[in-house]
């Protein structure tokens, strides 16, 4: 799932007929004012409109799962963004089971990058997702995620 940090900016750039932009421009009249707009936005904005946008998803998809399969673990949506504000974690913490992370742009995760997750989630992680591509594997490695290594056996 795509989760920029501009997701606040980009709401509030929709139509106003959009639902996107609706629940956005309330959030935001809620947090700063009916006055506030683009210009205003601030970075604390943007983090705590991530927060709620978490909350808001995660609910939503954690009450539907539940409602037919409670027997399952919801594990979110394999969040790709390292550098999301600790506010994300807080919003969707509650409603996972664990929170799956895909850990990329890094050849050995950074201890302490797991540890916030998990502690403003409140929620163990899961690190589901990371690669290195072996050169000798002959193909090509021209796009994903992930680093090259020379062989195989480097790889492993």
């Amino acid at each position: 799932m795509p989760i920029p940090r501009d997701a606040l900016d980009r709401y509030l750039q929709l139509p106003a007929t959009d639902q996107g932009y609706q629940t956005a421009r309330a959030w935001f009249t809620a947090r700063r004012g009916a006055s506030a707009g683009l210009a205003d936005i601030v970075t604390a904005d943007r983090d705590e409109f991530l927060g709620y946008f978490a909350q808001t998803y995660c609910g939503i998809v954690s009450r539907a799962i539940r409602k037919y399969d409670p027997n399952h673990m919801y594990l979110g949506s394999r969040i790709n963004h390292l550098e999301l504000p600790y506010q994300f974690y807080q919003g969707a913490g509650p409603f996972l089971d664990a929170v799956s992370v895909n850990y990329y742009r890094a050849w050995t995760p950074v201890r302490r990058v797991p540890g916030l997750i998990s502690v403003n989630a409140g929620k163990p992680i899961l690190l589901t997702e990371w690669y290195a591509k072996g050169d000798d594997a002959g193909y090509r490695n021209t796009s994903g995620a992930g680093w090259i290594v020379p062989t195989q056996r480097e790889r492993g």
